[in-house]
């Protein structure tokens, strides 16, 4: 007889549904087998001839029949979903505007002066910085600074001492002017020249924009003092500007059209190992979702999104080939008055405006996305953009899968590496199976044995002894709930034996297929919950050849 069964608890499942040949197949999951099956475990010289020995049980909800991975969300009445998402853009604020260093440099010569003995002359300029954007097509009205270094350099002929004052007068600070003084110091030798550099940090820009370009107005003053050294008129005075390190807090203007076009893929886990049949989805949907955070609307003009499978005709569809598919996708952005915070817009696609059903239909592999994102779509120069230094653009896609539809003769298969050693003293090897099925599905195993070559040797199950769990009885709409009322009933199932002589055929074994199908019955609508399981107990007899202990 068979011994009871006890809880098995190192077991994992990681193929879709193969935790049910995972019973079969002695505890081996869905992926690689680590170990052989070795006899030698169960025989010994001083060993019955007969042992019936527990070898699983286990209780498999849908997470442990799902790949490993996959994301299951559950609702407040229990209904499960099978979600892929993933976030294919990500685009921060150096990505837009990225400043570089700007520099200007003006020569005074010609400079007449007469300064006599304990007079002061002052010589004032007034000039502008051209300021260059990251892109042609920018408008740049303000910045305020993060950090930023200015270099202001002179180089002078002048034989008298003085000193040099340069203000920024649109760069303020805690309402304060940006200024530099620089000494102007003859010691008898020419030229005369100086240097400072000052710490931007925390400044507040105003630029000027006219005739097509920005610009930041200069003023600098020379300052002259008069002493007995002899007039070398003209002179000639030189000064350069150079603004370095440009790290930004915030960016006002118009930030210009950027083009960023980009591609990616999710993989569909949950088709993986499919041969033939059709998961249908019912309620099932696919989000492009944007967070941005930038101050410019955004714009996605979507090339293709494709479902690809290598093993159900046609190997693509397009989603988007659809009348009803929107494109471009336009999403907003919040405005200046609204800075820091995120204008969060989703696209929600059903079976009604994109091809959904006819590509789950060839169960995918993966899904390919290829997109054309734009900012500030309209081209309007007189727009008013902003774009802080935590500003971020990023686009998630979802694909959302409620466990609600039909499954038509949905088949996979994997394949594992097993052996069978010390199979000498064995005469006969006998699964049990006992199985409740709280699965509103109809679940159909093998597994076959094989050689290296993948010749199969011989199979667990016989084609004329089908094994096959029965699903649970389902309730009317709108639930679609397993009928508790009377209980699922327990299935038992015993494959034919493992003879000696089918052992003998199985000792160059290297391989194990793993094949199983899917159905709902009657191919009628069901939901899967998260309180369903299948509760699995297996059990084995084995029959050695009878030997003693020697004395």
């Amino acid at each position: 007889m068979y011994l009871p069964l006890i809880r098995f608890s190192g077991q994992s499942a990681t193929g879709c549904f193969f935790s049910v040949c995972l019973a079969l197949l002695l505890m081996f999951s869905g992926g690689c087998v680590k170990e052989d099956f070795d006899f030698s475990k169960f025989a010994g010289p001083d060993l019955d001839p007969e042992l019936a020995v527990p070898l699983v049980h286990s209780k498999l909800g849908i997470s442990r029949l799902l790949p490993a991975g996959s994301l299951i969300v559950e609702d407040s009445n229990h209904l499960l979903t099978l979600v892929y998402q993933k976030e294919v853009l990500s685009l921060r604020a150096e990505d837009y505007i990225n400043i570089s260093d700007q520099h200007a440099d003006w020569v005074k010569d010609n400079i007449e002066l007469v300064v006599l003995p304990g007079m002061e002359v002052t010589l004032p300029f007034n000039e502008t910085l051209v300021f260059f954007p990251p892109q042609s097509g920018q408008r740049i009205d303000s910045m305020v600074v993060k950090s930023a270094l200015v270099h202001v350099n002179f180089s002078s002929d002048i034989n008298h001492e003085g000193s040099l004052r340069v203000v920024l007068p649109t760069v303020k600070k805690d309402g304060q002017v940006f200024e530099a003084l620089l000494g102007h110091h003859y010691t008898g030798s020419l030229p005369v020249t100086g240097q400072n550099q000052l710490d931007l940090s925390g400044y507040h820009i105003s630029f000027v924009n006219a005739g097509g370009q920005i610009e930041l107005p200069v003023y600098f003053e020379l300052f002259i003092a008069g002493d007995n050294n002899p007039n070398l008129s003209p002179y000639t005075f030189s000064l350069d500007i150079d603004i370095s390190g440009f790290r930004f807090t915030a960016v006002y203007g118009y930030l210009g059209q950027f083009e960023y076009p980009f591609s990616d893929s999710i993989t569909l886990n949950i088709f993986k190992n499919n041969l033939q049949g059709k998961l249908h989805f019912s309620d099932l949907k696919l989000m492009v979702s944007t967070s941005n955070s930038v101050g410019m609307p955004m714009e996605l003009a979507v090339n293709e999104i494709k479902a690809w499978s290598d093993r159900i005709p046609p190997a693509m569809v397009n989603l988007i080939d659809n009348p009803a598919f929107p494109n471009p996708l336009v999403f907003p952005s919040p405005d200046i008055s609204e800075a820091g915070s995120t204008a969060d817009t989703t696209y929600i696609f059903t079976p009604v405006n994109c091809n959904l059903n006819q590509a789950l239909d060839i169960s995918p592999q993966y899904l390919s996305f290829s997109l054309l994102g734009k900012s500030n779509p309209d081209g309007n120069p007189a727009a008013q953009n902003f774009i802080l230094d935590t500003s971020r653009f990023s686009v998630n896609v979802r694909l959302e899968l409620p466990f609600f539809g039909s499954v038509e003769g949905f088949n996979f298969e994997d394949t594992l590496d097993f052996n069978f050693r010390d199979i000498d003293q064995v005469q006969e090897f006998a699964f049990r199976m006992v199985t409740v099925n709280r699965f509103p599905l109809d679940i159909r195993v093998q597994a076959y044995f094989a050689d290296s070559s993948l010749q199969i040797l011989d199979s667990l199950v016989y084609e004329n002894d089908p094994h096959l769990v029965h699903a649970a009885p389902v309730g009317g709409p709108p639930d679609y709930r397993i009928v508790d009322d009377p209980p699922v009933q327990a299935y038992t199932y015993l494959p034919q034996p493992l003879t000696r002589e089918r052992l003998q055929r199985l000792s160059t074994c290297k391989k194990m297929i793993l094949r199983a199908g899917l159905n709902t019955t009657g191919q009628g609508l069901v939901k899967i919950y998260g309180d369903y399981d299948l509760d699995i107990r297996m059990g084995a007899k084995v029959r050695f050849t009878y030997s003693t202990s020697s004395p």
